[in-house]
């Protein structure tokens, strides 16, 4: 299966949903995705910026 049309059905399926439906799926996979990966990500940069905003931005 490619992967463009896993979104596809994945697009098709959102639109099925009414918007407060859509709405908590979308915010607990946006939770997820940040808490699984990105969050940590950040905060080791932040960590290693030593809370210098200049430095964690380059």
């Amino acid at each position: 299966m490619e992967i463009e049309n896993w979104f596809k059905g994945f697009e098709k399926g959102l639109e099925r949903l009414s918007p407060e439906q859509r709405s908590a799926f979308l915010s607990e996979c946006g939770r997820n995705c940040v808490n699984g990966g990105t969050l940590s990500v950040y905060k080791k940069l932040h960590e290693r910026a030593q809370g210098d905003m200049d430095i964690f931005f380059q």
